[in-house]
């Protein structure tokens, strides 16, 4: 014989109270943001895509290790799941490659990795993948590659990416990433990074701006110093453009610049960035082809290469020839 189902009877079917709506959203599901009580941690672990890597990445079973397997390129991994807001994505340098220019390069997107198909994926984060909407990246300092060092990296919800090395005090990295809908880590083991392990993630418990600390005077390229009294003229809402407009990109490392595009090699101002380690500027011209996309000590390195050639044309390198500034 039936009978109606009341709430009681779910209620004793379910083995406790019946559940109360805490949040509603008006939004599809789909880009509704998980509401995790008291700040956890999503039920599924943090680990690298399995299947959407570039073509040298080699990982291990437990999704938790990546290492690129020949070449500095080819090597754009992605999380296996969105991250929270305020979520430290940490990772760990497990080899460093000294024969290389450039370092890991770390971001965000907004694009799901399960509906990137690998193939499509380009040799490089940064220009290549951020030049495409929906993706978010930037070097980081090569003082800071070093084996065994620990990375933790997050975003907050005014779209500024936060970074920290060995739990030192956080660092802007970079800002303007949307927050509206789901971000996966991306991470690309680019250059002298040549494998790296995925630790997990931790959720901040202070969630307030953090304090942005002097860099140490060695490395002018690094996050340089900001007062807490300048924080929020820097990193209010009336800062240059997103980082995804076309003001948009990698930029200097100094969170007192906001970033900004790469300008393509050999057409733009002397403040164009090395496209092999994006930190400094280009003052190298490639003889033969007499291309300008080069620092110094970048192209120094990669005449010494088996078979040097050219980033952008591929014709073979004879000679680097420093440049001067006139004025």
């Amino acid at each position: 014989m039936g009978g109606q189902i009341t709430r009681s009877t779910l209620r004793d079917s379910i083995g406790g109270p019946f559940p109360t709506t805490s949040h509603r959203c008006h939004h599809k599901q789909k880009h509704c943001p998980p509401v995790l009580p008291g700040g956890g941690l999503p039920a599924t672990p943090l680990l690298f895509h399995p299947h959407t890597k570039g073509s040298q990445i080699l990982m291990d079973l437990s999704h938790k290790a990546v290492k690129r397997q020949a070449s500095f390129c080819n090597a754009i991994t992605f999380s296996n799941r969105p991250v929270l807001l305020y979520e430290q994505v940490r990772l760990k340098i497990t080899k460093k490659q000294c024969c290389w220019s450039g370092a890991l390069r770390l971001g965000f997107t907004s694009k799901d990795p399960s509906r990137i198909h690998p193939d499509s994926l380009p040799k490089y984060a940064c220009p290549d993948l951020v030049s495409q909407s929906g993706f978010w990246a930037k070097a980081l300092p090569e003082e800071f590659a070093n084996e065994g060092n620990i990375i933790a990296f997050w975003v907050d919800k005014k779209g500024r990416v936060f970074y920290r090395i060995n739990g030192s005090t956080a660092m802007l990295f970079f800002s303007g990433v949307p927050t509206a809908d789901p971000l996966w880590a991306l991470v690309d083991v680019y250059g002298l990074t040549r494998g790296v392990q995925l630790l997990g993630s931790t959720i901040l418990a202070e969630r307030g701006i953090p304090s942005l600390p002097c860099s140490p005077a060695s490395t002018p390229t690094s996050p340089s110093a900001l007062g807490s009294h300048l924080s929020d003229l820097l990193l209010s809402p009336s800062s240059p453009g997103p980082l995804g407009s076309p003001a948009g990109g990698t930029a200097p490392n100094s969170p007192v610049s906001l970033p900004e595009s790469p300008v393509t090699p050999g057409v733009g101002q002397w403040s164009a960035e090395c496209t092999i380690c994006y930190e400094h500027a280009v003052d190298t011209v490639i003889y033969t082809c007499g291309h300008m996309c080069l620092c110094y000590a970048c192209g120094l390195r990669l005449k010494k290469a088996l078979h040097a050639c050219c980033p952008i044309c591929r014709r073979p390198i004879k000679d680097i020839i420093k440049t001067y500034r006139s004025s």
